[in-house]
């Protein structure tokens, strides 16, 4: 692992980490309601996949190792570039289903020696 890619995915959890304080207690329907957590979310999920994205140009290898890193650079392109494409419902989705799972293969990573 190259000596970027360490901060890369700990920004990376810290940034899934404030995901998961930012919507702790709420439903999907609280969140669907509140544009200041959409926007809070919105923020911290660009930064998980400006994190990868930046990974794909100093550590490849790295970056190939993580399980959905290319959807999900995929998705921050949407988020800098098709704010008006972003699907609330699809994000919560995201939540949901798939961040955690994305930082345990992240943090499997990180424990390597």
């Amino acid at each position: 692992m190259q000596p970027e890619s360490e901060k890369l995915l700990q920004d990376m959890i810290l940034a899934a980490d404030l995901v998961a304080e930012f919507v702790e207690t709420m439903s999907e329907r609280d969140y669907l309601a509140s544009t200041l957590h959409r926007s809070a979310v919105e923020r911290q999920l660009f930064i998980v996949g400006e994190a990868l994205s930046q990974l794909s140009r100093v550590d490849p290898e790295t970056f190939e190792a993580i399980p959905g890193a290319r959807r999900i650079v995929s998705f921050r392109n949407v988020l800098a570039h098709g704010y008006a494409q972003i699907d609330d419902a699809r994000v919560w989705d995201i939540l949901q289903n798939d961040l955690q799972a994305t930082i345990a293969d992240v943090n499997k990573l990180l424990a390597r020696p």
